[in-house]
């Protein structure tokens, strides 16, 4: 099969691990025997025309594009944009439209029908009818109401879990979409020497929905009980000042350690070495960094009600806790420590529960069936 994905965002040489996981699938498609290229539309870019590079293997072509001054409520662009995807799109089977913004999403759906491709739209966040930071909101209300147009103009709806599929129901009750859930680079993501001292490690991007607050309090339950911890805070972000004053009135700062971003290779290792991964994220689409640290044999603790739910057997393949609760998730952290045969058993089975059905082979090819239906 020919697939074309789009997105604005997409890995490339000077930022290899920008929205890797975009990449990975993509990979995987092409390991499975498919053809794979990238559409990026690059807003302020060259709307003359096609712009091809190669990453890794991929085809990637850029086009530019400029949205129009009422763009947010037209979908207006500018510049010749619609006529060079129609023209690119000629050579495939379908389109899989990833990270846009919904003028682009309206264009390229247009050129797909155009060009007789099927057209699919994927979700990778619970923010499918508002945006995460919306300027006002009857303006949010207004977008959500236009997007359900939208959605219903393609061939198939995809979520990275059945939570986000629930968010998508919530506006189009009736509408079949699928769940392909993200996976893991079994290469990459291995077992290895865990740190000398208990290590609890978070990565992701310092912003309040993350959960490092309630982190932050259970980590201080933790070592008033144990002072020999650590715990490892990968990432950058909004919070990171807020957090480094907090740690210091907790007296954890000497326990903690920010490392800012982190290459992926080395977030492998940080896993790897860790004893417990903790992300208490309360508004999560599903978390591939719990899948990845599950890889690793690392014990997982995330919230329950969130898109890992449904991976997460509470107490066995990790933990799930109340979200924006410090109480419960301190003493989680506690019994790991105690019990490191609890914590051995646990990352088997969380390894185990990785490699039985969440590998970017089994997401390449639950994509593929979508694909086909």
């Amino acid at each position: 099969m020919n697939i074309l994905f789009a997105s604005t965002q997409f890995p490339q040489e000077n930022r290899p691990y920008y929205c890797v996981y975009l990449y990975q699938q993509a990979k995987a498609l092409m390991d499975l025997g498919h053809r794979v290229d990238v559409l990026i539309p690059w807003e302020g870019g060259d709307t003359s025309h096609v712009i091809k590079e190669h990453f890794r293997g991929l085809d990637m072509y850029r086009i530019g594009f400029t949205r129009t001054k009422a763009s947010l409520l037209t979908y207006g662009i500018k510049g010749s944009f619609a006529s060079l995807a129609t023209q690119l799109l000629g050579g495939y089977d379908c389109l899989s439209i990833h990270l846009a913004p919904d003028c682009i999403k309206h264009s390229l759906i247009s050129c797909a029908k155009q060009a007789g491709v099927k057209t699919f739209l994927h979700f990778h966040g619970q923010n499918v009818w508002h945006d995460y930071n919306e300027a006002h909101p009857m303006l949010g209300k207004v977008l959500a109401w236009r997007r359900k147009f939208l959605l219903q103009s393609v061939d198939g709806l995809i979520g990275v879990s059945q939570k986000v599929c629930d968010r998508i129901r919530e506006g189009l009750p009736h509408t079949n979409s699928h769940v392909v859930y993200n996976g893991v680079d079994p290469d990459l993501f291995v077992p290895g020497e865990k740190a000398n001292v208990f290590t609890v490690s978070i990565v992701a991007n310092l912003i309040p929905i993350k959960g490092h607050l309630p982190l932050f309090h259970a980590f201080s339950y933790l070592k008033n009980i144990h002072s020999d911890v650590q715990l490892v805070v990968v990432g950058t972000g909004p919070m990171e000042g807020t957090l480094k004053t907090l740690a210091v009135e907790l007296g954890i700062e000497k326990q903690t350690v920010f490392t800012g971003a982190m290459d992926y290779p080395k977030v492998a290792n940080c896993l790897s070495r860790s004893h417990v991964f903790a992300m208490p994220s309360y508004f999560e689409a599903l978390g591939c960094v719990y899948l990845e640290a599950m890889a690793c044999g690392t014990p997982v603790v995330g919230c329950a009600g969130q898109g890992i739910e449904e991976i997460i057997f509470s107490g066995e393949n990790g933990y799930l806790v109340k979200p924006q609760e410090s109480k419960e998730l301190g003493e989680r952290l506690c019994y790991l420590y105690e019990y490191p045969e609890k914590r051995e058993q646990m990352g088997r089975a969380g390894r185990k529960t990785v490699f039985n059905g969440y590998t970017w082979k089994h997401s390449a090819q639950s994509l593929f069936q979508v694909y086909q239906s």
